[in-house]
């Protein structure tokens, strides 16, 4: 026979004797914490130990890739290292193909003079419904150039893709 009760586990094994027919009963009490939760406790400790040790390395590494995009968008390094050509070349073109132009910063043609070139195209060629594009895409995984793609103007204008490339 066995008995038990929830907070703690007692055993009752009952056997008969066989001389008199006399009862004989042992009593085993089991802890309230088997071994398995035991070790249920410590696997948690160690995991938890873990997560935190990974929750400092994620904050860390998260830290040095901010501090790597703040140097590379606002440093020469790009250049440095020849990831950036020193003279920039930008085509941009009307939607109808009838205007093209060609900015470079570096040689004293910018983008403003590129706007007042357009600008006059318009007005002699009666194509007001037309709009100024650029002809070059953007490239996410140069992610020294986010800085400029949020805040230079050229990277505001619609993207068409040209006739000559």
């Amino acid at each position: 026979m066995l008995y038990g009760s929830q907070r703690y586990k007692t055993f009752k094994v009952c056997s008969l004797v066989s001389q008199g027919a006399t009862r004989r009963c042992l009593f085993f009490v089991q802890h309230s914490r088997p071994p398995h939760r035991f070790l249920y406790r410590y696997f948690v400790s160690h995991l938890y130990s873990l997560f935190r040790y990974m929750k400092k390395l994620f904050l860390l590494l998260a830290l040095v890739f901010s501090l790597f995009l703040v140097v590379s968008n606002f440093s020469t390094c790009t250049y440095d290292l020849g990831l950036e050509p020193v003279v920039h070349v930008y085509n941009y073109q009307s939607t109808d193909g009838g205007f093209q132009a060609t900015e470079i910063p570096e040689k004293g043609k910018p983008l403003t003079d590129i706007v007042e070139d357009f600008q006059t195209y318009q007005r002699s060629a009666h194509a007001q419904e037309q709009s100024l594009c650029r002809c070059f895409k953007k490239n996410y995984l140069q992610f020294w150039k986010w800085r400029e793609y949020s805040t230079h103007e050229r990277w505001k204008m619609k993207y068409c893709p040209c006739d000559g490339q």
